[in-house]
């Protein structure tokens, strides 16, 4: 492989695993990949892939060359951030990943504010539960829940906390009464929900064991989850901004935090001499800790 094309192909399709998927992603026809990897296998003399009912899987040759595409791979998202990070001027796009919730509720209307500052930088918002590669440039920065990640060569800060509490619907409140005490929790219905972060239910608070109820719904979307706690199923545990908006709304053993999570602001490190996404980094620096108590207690 002698220029980036054949190694960001040749990843394409070790990664999609078919080439109709890896056409997709490259914006190229099946046929064309087909045809680019067949001139690979003629280059090297080797298969690379081998094709079964469940599509392409890597052959021994393909393993070893994956190995050094990699290294290549690397090293030209390398070379592209540290001249992304010389760019001086507040334009151009930048990419912000982030989870279901913060991405889909709080995050447009402070991005409103960010675009009267810039209005000639265009923010692409992706909304996804796994966490985005900095380093393989599927982000510019990152929100995050939880922790900062594995990735070396990245800049985080701990930026906001987020509080949760145990909700129901007022509906399933009038029917069901509400609990007095976390024992009471377990003769409830509950909403179960799995998300990227892990379960959203706590173990335990204050050293006793919290146990859920009949689970009722079990969802790893935190919309889905959101609804189905408005539906009526039962009790779940949201977080306080998000519910804060909702009228339909009842908070049990409100003297109780059910849990709070981090939320890390992540960048490349090179990127930080870009001036337009240092210019968002810095926004949304400002703007989570200005809203601070909303994220962690729902407080207007």
């Amino acid at each position: 492989m002698n220029n980036w094309d054949d190694v960001r192909i040749f990843l394409a399709v070790a990664d999609a695993g078919s080439l109709s998927a890896a056409g997709r992603k490259l914006k190229m026809s099946q046929p064309t990949v087909g045809r680019r990897v067949e001139a690979l296998e003629a280059r090297f003399g080797a298969t690379l892939f081998s094709r079964g009912p469940r599509g392409l899987t890597l052959t021994d040759s393909g393993e070893a060359v994956l190995e050094h595409a990699r290294v290549m791979e690397r090293e030209w998202f390398s070379a592209e951030t540290a001249a992304e990070g010389q760019s001086t001027g507040l334009t151009g796009d930048i990419t912000l990943s982030v989870g279901e919730g913060i991405g889909t509720e709080w995050l447009p209307r402070v991005l409103g504010e960010f675009h009267e500052r810039y209005p000639d930088i265009i923010t692409h918002v992706t909304v996804e539960a796994r966490t985005a590669n900095l380093v393989r440039r599927e982000a510019d920065i990152a929100l995050r829940f939880g922790g900062p990640g594995e990735q070396a060569t990245t800049l985080a800060r701990r930026a906001a906390r987020v509080g949760f509490g145990f909700y129901a619907a007022t509906s399933y409140v009038e029917r069901r009464g509400e609990p007095g005490t976390l024992d009471d929790l377990a003769s409830h219905d509950t909403v179960w929900a799995n998300f990227g972060t892990g379960v959203i239910w706590p173990p335990e608070i204050g050293g006793q064991p919290v146990a859920p109820g009949r689970i009722t719904f079990h969802t790893n979307s935190p919309a889905a989850h959101m609804s189905a706690v408005v539906a009526g199923f039962g009790v779940g545990v949201l977080s306080h901004r998000w519910a804060a908006n909702r009228e339909d709304l009842t908070r049990l053993l409100p003297d109780t935090s059910a849990m709070a999570l981090d939320l890390w602001l992540v960048t490349h490190r090179e990127l930080r001499t870009s001036a337009r996404l240092r210019a968002l980094f810095d926004f949304l620096v400002e703007v989570l800790a200005r809203d601070a108590a909303y994220l962690e207690r729902g407080e207007a």
